[in-house]
């Protein structure tokens, strides 16, 4: 209803980026609609139902009440105490409420409600589907790149995994640049493999990449383009900004997070959805 509104005083000549945003954190004209969201689909507290306000309390690793409030009568002021004393855990307590919900219709309904909230308010946060059918909020960005990300991630296959997991390191709201940038490189390996080196069995992207360096005859790249060596030397190079970029920043050791910057992993995760679809489409293939 408000999300594409602008105040007449802003359209006349005002900031628009200002009033726009994307906003961080919860502003104060946020907070409302937000704890609203929140309130409106959490249980009345009862005896019967005071467990799930203190396992929400224990997942935030706090408590809403005292020893002393055996019944928990007090955890629902406990919960508003929490998000008001620090406004900024009404959105870790918003995504909570999220990852608590179903798959059914109610369940996406309310993502969606609270989706319209976030939007209307400039938060810089929207909500997301992983690849599980759990709602998390995400960093919002332009339409295209949500768009194209979608596009690559709506197959059900192991790509698309690993592309929602670097997606959810990349942008969630406890950011992880290291994951997200190694599930980058997997989301490429689990198309391009079977592509260039199906026989392969501990082939990598690196062995990709010099696979396709050593006979660039051998792969067509679908675009217009009088050289197809120089096409297909192309896409290695592309592959290569992406794998390099992991081996100066990362230990060999699979276990150890890659030490790479937001901005870092950002890259590598678009530069991975483009690949994943040219791969998995035929744009590049074999002769």
């Amino acid at each position: 209803m408000f999300e594409r509104w602008r105040p007449l005083s802003v359209r006349e000549g005002g900031d628009k980026d200002k009033y726009d945003g994307p906003h961080e954190g919860v502003p104060d004209w946020l907070f409302s609609p937000l704890w609203d969201w929140v309130d409106s689909q959490l249980p009345p507290v009862t005896y019967e139902t005071v467990t799930v306000y203190r396992r929400m309390a224990a997942a935030l690793r706090t408590s809403f009440d005292d020893r002393s409030d055996r019944g928990g009568a007090h955890v629902g002021q406990g919960l508003y105490q929490y998000v008001t004393s620090d406004p900024r855990r009404l959105l870790d307590v918003a995504e909570l409420v999220l990852h608590m919900l179903g798959n059914d219709s109610p369940a996406y309904a309310a993502s969606r409600s609270l989706d319209s909230v976030l939007a209307i308010s400039g938060s810089v946060y929207e909500v997301r589907e992983d690849e599980q059918g759990k709602f998390y909020l995400s960093r919002r960005v332009t339409e295209e790149m949500q768009a194209s990300a979608e596009d690559a991630m709506r197959p059900a296959d192991k790509a698309s995994r690993h592309l929602s997991a670097a997606w959810r390191a990349v942008y969630g709201r406890d950011p992880n640049p290291g994951h997200g940038y190694s599930e980058a490189v997997k989301a490429i390996e689990v198309v391009a493999i079977p592509v260039v080196s199906p026989k392969n069995t501990t082939a990598t992207l690196g062995t990709v990449i010099r696979d396709m360096r050593a006979a660039p005859q051998k792969w067509l790249v679908g675009l217009h383009h009088s050289d197809r060596e120089a096409q297909t030397l192309a896409v290695v190079q592309t592959l290569e900004l992406v794998w390099k970029g992991q081996l100066r920043h990362g230990d060999p050791r699979p276990d150890v997070p890659l030490d790479v910057t937001p901005p870092e992993a950002e890259a590598a995760l678009h530069l991975a959805i483009a690949m994943v679809k040219w791969f998995r489409d035929g744009t590049v293939r074999g002769l």
